[in-house]
């Protein structure tokens, strides 16, 4: 393996939101921040940060546009990968 950029890598704590967004697939950003217990206006900030690497899509849901609903893009999916080996 080559050398890995330290600044590429991810805290602790964004790998955490990003494998649970891989498990059910799109999820509330209402019931991320309750399985992370965190605010939700903290956790906004977070997918704001992983919405600007392109490692989450966010999108309002189609069925309460009071919602968004937040996914893994697949760089997301590689990049959890590589944040658990």
């Amino acid at each position: 393996p080559g050398v890995r950029d330290k600044g590429a890598r991810l805290s602790p704590e964004p790998p955490a939101c990003l494998l649970l967004l891989a498990e059910p697939g799109p999820v509330s950003l209402t019931e991320l921040a309750r399985h992370m217990s965190r605010a939700p206006s903290t956790l906004s900030e977070m997918i704001d940060h992983l919405e600007a690497k392109a490692l989450v899509k966010r999108q309002a849901d189609t069925a309460d546009a009071r919602r968004s609903l937040v996914w893994l893009t697949p760089e997301g999916q590689a990049r959890l990968a590589d944040a658990l080996s």
